[in-house]
């Protein structure tokens, strides 16, 4: 969840993706060799061209997305240091949206979960290993 100035940053899924059309956090998988701290930060570039800095971890819960495919998802606050907005990977644009909302159509419930606890206030983080958290 990529915030700045009282607003988050959603993408939306390009069309062939799974949920195509529709917006959500930047997001995707670990790859083998790399911790989820450094996983978030790659895929914020790749999905935003953002680089960012991780201040925390926000949730960890299950996206059953279809009846083959669920996943592991473990949010982690950040905020923008440096890049440019540009969609990239499997989004196609890219929006700030006010806490409060309203929203876009989203992806995920746990997104629409997360974004309506965002906005009846701040959301409690764990704290992140710091040797992590920026490139």
């Amino acid at each position: 969840m990529v915030m700045r100035d009282n607003q988050v940053l959603l993408g939306k899924r390009i069309d062939e993706a799974v949920f195509g059309g529709r917006w959500g956090f930047p997001a995707g998988f670990i790859e083998f060799d790399e911790d989820f701290l450094t996983a978030a930060r790659r895929e914020a570039k790749e999905e935003t061209g953002l680089d960012v800095a991780v201040t925390g971890i926000l949730n960890v819960s299950t996206n059953y997305l279809t009846a083959t495919l669920h996943a592991l998802v473990v949010v982690v606050a950040a905020r923008p240091i440096g890049g440019e907005l540009t969609p990239g990977d499997d989004i196609c644009d890219l929006r700030w949206v006010p806490v409060g909302g309203p929203f876009p159509p989203l992806a995920y419930e746990a997104d629409a979960h997360l974004l309506e606890r965002l906005a009846c206030g701040a959301l409690p983080q764990l704290p992140v290993d710091e040797r992590y958290a920026e490139p």
